[in-house]
């Protein structure tokens, strides 16, 4: 019997011609399907790379706003006269920026059903203002005169007049301004604190009567709850 072994072959047999092109065809296929992941991969990475460059950049230039207090110490008195605000931004340049500030008397007020109520008195805390615009540091001053002496006058004269449980001055702060890529942003501040928005009652103060505060005098109950009602009112 005679028997064809291919092995010894010396011809090129063409089952063994296309075995190795096969071969050569999938190692092909392999490295093209391998070059083609690491390529996706590579460039997700570098995608992903310039997202979070592009966001650190933009987060740099965002500005932080500060506002601290000033105080004007008499020596003569041993005592601080006037309190002034100062808004400050310490990070990321701007364009431009304007200030409002309004500030109210602070009450909490015990009745004799015993509830307490709020009450919001707009006032005339701060002398003038100063808007100084600079892209960085300082940007705004409002300048007190004589507002803590005079606070304090108006507590020492109410003393044992009313059922007040607390007495203090705040102010509401918001900060327009134009971001260095061109957007219009705003800020809010309840004293030096950042918060999300305004109350909704500093808008229905529109129009209402402002005081000095070495103007308010408060003599009775009656005439605190009658003079000083909208203001409650308004909470």
């Amino acid at each position: 019997m005679i028997q064809n072994d291919n092995n010894n072959c010396p011809c090129r047999c063409p089952s063994r011609e296309n075995t190795k092109q096969n071969r050569r065809e999938n190692f092909k296929l392999f490295f093209n399907a391998i070059t083609t992941l690491c390529t996706l991969v590579l460039t997700g990475l570098i995608a992903y790379y310039t997202v979070t460059l592009y966001k650190m950049q933009i987060s740099a230039q965002e500005p932080l706003f500060i506002i601290s207090k000033e105080n004007d110490y008499n020596a003569n008195i041993d005592s601080v006269t006037s309190e002034s605000l100062i808004i400050s931004n310490e990070s990321g340049p701007i364009k431009y920026s304007s200030t409002s500030i309004r500030s109210f008397l602070f009450i909490e007020y015990f009745k004799n059903n015993n509830t307490i109520t709020n009450y919001y008195i707009p006032i005339y805390n701060f002398a003038y203002s100063v808007e100084y615009n600079n892209p960085k540091g300082k940007i705004h001053k409002a300048v007190g005169k004589n507002n803590i002496e005079k606070f304090s006058g108006l507590l020492k004269n109410t003393r044992n007049k009313l059922n007040i449980v607390f007495m203090d001055i705040v102010s509401f702060t918001t900060i327009n301004y134009v971001s260095i890529t061109g957007e219009n942003k705003v800020v809010y501040f309840k004293d030096i604190y950042e918060i999300d928005k305004l109350p909704n009652f500093i808008k229905l103060m529109d129009g209402k009567k402002m005081f000095n505060i070495d103007e308010i005098e408060f003599q009775s109950e009656s005439e605190f709850e009658q003079q000083f009602k909208i203001y409650k009112e308004l909470n």
